[in-house]
């Protein structure tokens, strides 16, 4: 799979969602590599999506080196 932060599938998640390093107790998957996360540290994105109605939050996990590999590349 290729990143591309561009298409419409990560629109705008990337830039503006908050990240934050977390320990992971519960298998989660990578978003870019699809590998699986458990028993250690991951970044965590939130993005609140407002409107008319109740806000919609997105959650997505990021490995420690697939989130300093993107960090670098500026996508994030």
């Amino acid at each position: 799979m290729v990143f591309d932060p561009g298409s419409t599938g990560y629109s705008n998640f990337w830039s503006r969602a908050d990240w934050y390093c977390k320990f992971v107790w519960w298998p989660r998957r990578c978003e870019i590599s699809k590998k699986r996360i458990w028993l250690t540290q991951a970044y965590k994105g939130i993005q609140m999506i407002t409107g008319p109605g109740d806000p919609v939050f997105i959650i997505k996990w990021l490995s420690k080196e697939e989130f300093l590999f993107q960090r670098l590349k500026g996508n994030i």
